[in-house]
């Protein structure tokens, strides 16, 4: 007698619960895990976009300028603190001269700020920053996951971590990041 190989309606029921269990399970880490990296790129080029004006006005001998652009060609001048709107580095002698351009974030995604820097921030030739402060990386006006990047007079630019694990990085002070608007 001839004996069928397939499966039965009930144990392809009992799978796909299963498999609709372990979904709802993964998919909100997945969301996370997500949101985590798009944050991480997004501080990581504006960490890289300091670093590179700094270096470029000290080896060109010249001032350069990153300041918010919503165009990637000019800067905003509104006095906006809201760099995910996109930002570019330019010699200041040739602004026409653009070192780099980032485009604006996705939306939900916030980059702002301190009023210190305001919408424009300039390295002189020596490396010293036109301002002190902080920027805040954010996703959807919450401070857990966020990411910090800190710029000193002195020119010293850098990210803030999270030393005591609970997903909010420090300031300067080992206090944690309190709002998405430094």
């Amino acid at each position: 007698m001839y004996q069928s190989r397939a499966f039965t309606i009930l144990e392809l029921m009992i799978t796909l619960a299963i498999a609709a269990v372990l979904v709802a399970i993964a998919v909100p880490n997945f969301q996370d895990s997500i949101i985590r990296a798009r944050l991480s790129s997004q501080s990581s080029d504006l960490l890289a976009t300091l670093q590179l004006a700094r270096s470029d006005a000290v080896m060109r001998n010249e001032a350069v300028t990153v300041c918010v652009s919503s165009n990637g060609r000019d800067c905003l001048t509104s006095g906006t603190q809201q760099w995910e709107n996109g930002w570019i580095a330019y010699l200041d002698a040739t602004p026409t001269s653009l070192l780099r351009v980032i485009s604006s974030f996705s939306s939900g995604y916030t980059l702002r700020s301190a009023s210190s820097i305001g919408d424009s921030i300039t390295f002189a030739a020596n490396g010293r920053s036109s301002a002190t402060g902080q920027f805040v990386s954010c996703y959807d006006g919450a401070v857990a996951n966020s990411k910090a990047v800190f710029v000193a007079t002195s020119g010293r630019i850098y990210e803030g971590k999270d030393n005591n694990g609970n997903g909010i990085p420090e300031d300067e002070f080992a206090d944690d990041i309190t709002s998405c608007d430094p």
